[in-house]
């Protein structure tokens, strides 16, 4: 999708993240999927703790950061599950 301008373009994006975030975490939180069974007996319960972000996030640099090291957290949690 082409927009014209620069801050609308940013909004697309952003919102863009935080929703495949949102869908992946929801993926996890809920008991009954297969993507909770793939991790570790371990991480099952904090999984219930990942926090929630509105696109708000990409305009606060700490919250930013926190969203990606929460979502890497939840990757290399999988990946290693599956060593």
């Amino acid at each position: 999708q082409t927009l014209g301008v620069d801050g609308e373009y940013f909004d697309f994006i952003s919102k863009q993240v935080v929703d495949d975030y949102q869908k992946v975490r929801s993926i996890y939180i809920n008991s009954q999927s297969l993507a909770s069974n793939e991790l570790p007996s371990y991480a099952r319960k904090a999984v219930q703790t990942l926090p929630t972000f509105d696109v708000s996030v990409v305009r606060d640099e700490t919250t930013f950061w926190k969203l990606v090291e929460t979502w890497q957290m939840l990757c290399n949690t999988i990946r290693q599950s599956k060593r």
